[in-house]
C-alpha cells in the first residue's frame, strides 16, 4: 500500500486473513493505520515504514500472528505503537529502528514468541515496557543508540535468547534491570559503550551464554550485581575499559 494521496485504509475492514506480506511504505498523507479491525492472520512479513504523517498504530486489535518479520521503520512522526494488544507470536524479527518521534512501545502486550528483537535509532524512545508477556526470542535481540532511553526494565517474562543479547551506545540509560527471568542466551552478550550506565543488576537467573562474555567502555559503570547464577560461558570472558568498576562481586 502505497500513495501519495492515501489518507486512511478504512475500506479494507473486512479483510481477515492475508497468507503473504503486508507493506504499507512510503504514504506522504496517511495518518493513522485504522483499517485493520477483523485482521487476525499474516503468513508473511508485515513492514510500515517510511510514512511521513503517520502518528500512531493502533489498527490491528485482531491481529495474533505473524508468520514473518515486522519492521517499523523509519516513520519520522509516529509517537506510540499500541495496537497489536492480541498479538501473540512473530515468526521472524521485529525491528523498530529510526522513527524520531516514537516516545514508548506499549503495544505488544500479548507477545510471548518472536524470531528476533531490534530496537534502535529511536531518538526519543524513553522506555521499553510493551514487552512483560514475552518469553522467548528464538534469534538476535540488539537493543542499540536509543538516546532518550534510561533504563531496560520491560523484559521480566523472557527466559530464553536463542541468539545474542547487545545493548550498546546509549547516552541516558543508567539502568540495566529488566531480565530477572532470563536464563540462556544461545550466542554471545555484550554490553558496551553507554556512558551514563551505572548499574547492571538484572540477570539474576542467568545460567548460561553459548557465546563470548563481554562489558566494556562503560565509563561510569559502578556495579555488576546480576550474574549470581551464571555458570557457563561457551567462549571468551572480557571485561574492560569500565574505568569505575572496582570489583566483580555480582559472580
Amino acid at each position: 500500500i502505497s500513495g501519495e494521496d492515501i489518507t486512511n485504509l478504512d475500506g479494507l475492514r473486512n479483510i481477515t486473513n492475508i497468507t503473504g506480506f503486508l507493506w504499507i511504505n512510503n504514504n506522504q498523507a496517511l495518518t493513522n493505520i485504522g483499517g485493520f479491525a477483523a485482521l487476525t492472520t499474516v503468513g508473511g512479513w508485515v513492514a510500515i515504514s517510511q510514512n511521513q504523517a503517520l502518528t500512531n498504530i493502533d489498527g490491528f486489535a485482531a491481529l495474533t500472528t505473524i508468520g514473518g518479520l515486522v519492521s517499523i521503520n523509519q516513520n519520522p512522526a509516529m509517537t506510540n505503537i499500541d495496537g497489536f494488544a492480541a498479538l501473540t507470536a512473530i515468526g521472524g524479527t521485529l525491528q523498530i529502528n529510526q522513527n524520531q518521534a516514537l516516545t514508548n512501545i506499549d503495544g505488544f502486550a500479548a507477545l510471548t514468541t518472536i524470531g528476533g528483537l531490534s530496537i534502535g535509532d529511536n531518538t526519543v524512545l524513553s522506555n521499553l515496557n510493551g514487552f512483560t508477556a514475552l518469553t522467548t526470542i528464538r534469534s538476535n535481540v540488539a537493543i542499540r543508540q536509543n538516546q532518550a532511553l534510561t533504563n531496560i526494565n520491560g523484559f521480566s517474562a523472557l527466559t530464553t535468547i536463542g541468539g545474542a543479547l547487545q545493548i550498546y551506545q546509549h547516552q541516558a540509560l543508567t539502568h540495566i534491570d529488566g531480565f530477572v527471568a532470563l536464563i540462556n542466551i544461545g550466542g554471545y552478550f555484550g554490553i558496551y559503550q553507554n556512558p551514563s550506565l551505572t548499574k547492571i543488576d538484572g540477570f539474576e537467573a542467568l545460567m548460561t551464554i553459548g557465546g563470548y562474555f563481554g562489558i566494556s567502555e562503560n565509563q561510569i559503570l559502578e556495579s555488576m550485581d546480576g550474574f549470581t547464577a551464571l555458570t557457563t560461558i561457551g567462549s571468551d570472558l572480557f571485561i574492560r575499559d569500565n574505568p569505575a568498576l572496582s570489583n566483580l562481586n555480582g559472580f
